[in-house]
Parts: C-alpha cells; sequence; structure tokens
C-alpha cells in the first residue's frame, strides 16, 4: 500500500512540476516581444516609447514577483 501511495505522490509531484515549467515557459515567450519592444526604442532613442517599454516591462516583473511569491 505504501509503495502505490508514493508512486502516485511522485507522480503528482512530476505533473505538478512539468505544468510550472510549462508556465514559466509561456510567461517568457509572452515578454519576448516586451523585451524586444523595449530594445529596439533605445537604439531608436525614443523617449516615450523607452518610458512605455519600461512601464511593460516593470509590470512584467511585478506579475512575476507576485507569481514567484505565491508559490
Amino acid at each position: 500500500m505504501y509503495k502505490a501511495y508514493r508512486r502516485g505522490f511522485v507522480l503528482l509531484e512530476s505533473t505538478f512540476g512539468i505544468a510550472m515549467l510549462g508556465v514559466v515557459i509561456a510567461s517568457i515567450a509572452l515578454a519576448i516581444p516586451r523585451i524586444s519592444s523595449a530594445l529596439e526604442s533605445v537604439e531608436n532613442e525614443n523617449i516615450s516609447a523607452q518610458q512605455m517599454a519600461k512601464q511593460r516591462l516593470d509590470s512584467q516583473l511585478f506579475a512575476y514577483l507576485k507569481f514567484a511569491n505565491t508559490i
């Protein structure tokens, strides 16, 4: 009985880990265009675009920190 329970727990643990990894990869994939636009605005020295990109990146960082604290 104990082995079956342990096997089920390990399966649940690994499934949860894979799901968390998927969430992290998806959030990084969503952040790549924002990072790209931030770098482009710095290259073009567009001040308003830099400020908007900084706000977007700050909000993304805040979301990551909130997510990390929840875990």
